[in-house]
């Protein structure tokens, strides 16, 4: 009896070391499982962390840029840009500044008479007359291409000269016409009128305003007196031309 009890006993206490052992194992699992939890709770942080800074830094950098904007754009149009870059934005299309060019040369050409005085030449020369005729002939002697060269030539040089001294020689987008007007010629004056003494000065009397904006009343009235003051009820006799009209005279 005694054994029997012996080994019942030795027996239980294998079953409680061994209820134990299991206990301790599942505590243990249990710890691993939540350190492991925490773990990944703490890396999936730190990569939100992570991001975070990322984004951060990106936008830190974008407001960077954005506020480092070069001193150049904060400048005028006129000091950015040369005076080619105006050239070519004002002539915006591709092949205008050069078909203005030609039209220019064209018309300084016909306004002096150029174009008419080669016609002349190719007219008067003409290649083939008094030369002989024929197979393997030319038809074009030296002598009448050399007189035609040296034509053309006194006519090219003496273009030049010309259009040397035009006033707009150095204005690649300025095309001034010197022809005379005729009808604006009765207008112009041929001296200079007797209180000024230089044509300067008569021109910058001309330049002076008269209107109400920057001189008083007294002397807008006294700039736009007429010549000739009529008073109501008083008779104008028609004027009476004479046989012979005199132009009148200029001061």
């Amino acid at each position: 009896d005694k054994d029997m009890t012996n080994q019942l006993d030795q027996s239980n206490e294998t079953t409680k070391n061994k209820k134990s052992k299991i206990k301790s194992k599942s505590k243990v699992n249990k710890k691993v499982d939540s350190n492991t939890s925490t773990q990944s709770n703490n890396t999936t942080g730190s990569k939100v962390d992570v991001n975070a800074t990322n984004n951060t830094t990106t936008d830190n950098n974008n407001s960077n840029k954005n506020n480092s904007k070069p001193v150049n754009e904060k400048k005028a149009l006129l000091q950015q840009k040369s005076q080619n870059d105006l050239i070519q934005l004002a002539f915006a299309g591709p092949d205008l500044q050069e078909e203005f060019e030609k039209y220019k040369n064209q018309s300084i050409d016909d306004e002096l008479g150029f174009n008419d005085q080669r016609k002349q030449v190719l007219s008067k020369v003409k290649a083939g007359w008094g030369d002989w005729a024929g197979p393997g002939n030319m038809l074009v002697s030296s002598k009448i291409q050399s007189i035609r060269d040296k034509q053309l030539l006194l006519i090219n040089t003496k273009e030049e000269e010309i259009k040397k001294q035009r006033i707009d020689n150095k204005l690649p987008t300025v095309m001034i016409s010197e022809l005379r007007n005729k009808a604006a010629a009765k207008y112009m004056l041929t001296t200079v009128p007797h209180p000024f003494t230089s044509r300067e000065e008569y021109e910058r009397s001309l330049q002076m305003p008269i209107g109400e904006e920057w001189n008083s009343s007294r002397i807008v009235k006294d700039f736009t007196k007429p010549n000739i003051i009529t008073r109501p009820g008083r008779v104008i006799e028609p004027i009476k031309l004479p046989k012979k009209r005199e132009l009148p005279s200029l001061e």
